[in-house]
């Protein structure tokens, strides 16, 4: 169980990689003037706080 745990936290991370240079056009085309850049705010805020931990 441990291993699968580690496993799902490293896709994570990674994923959290590619997908946080996406987010800014994913904010601009849901919320154009949307404060995207806060985090907690939106859904950025959740891959922005995994990056410090890797």
């Amino acid at each position: 169980i441990a291993v699968a745990v580690a496993v799902a936290v490293a896709v994570a991370v990674a994923a959290s990689y590619v997908v946080v240079p996406f987010l800014p056009l994913l904010c601009d085309v849901r919320r154009p003037r949307a404060g995207c850049s806060r985090p907690g705010v939106t859904v950025s805020g959740a891959p922005a706080k995994l990056l410090p931990i890797a």
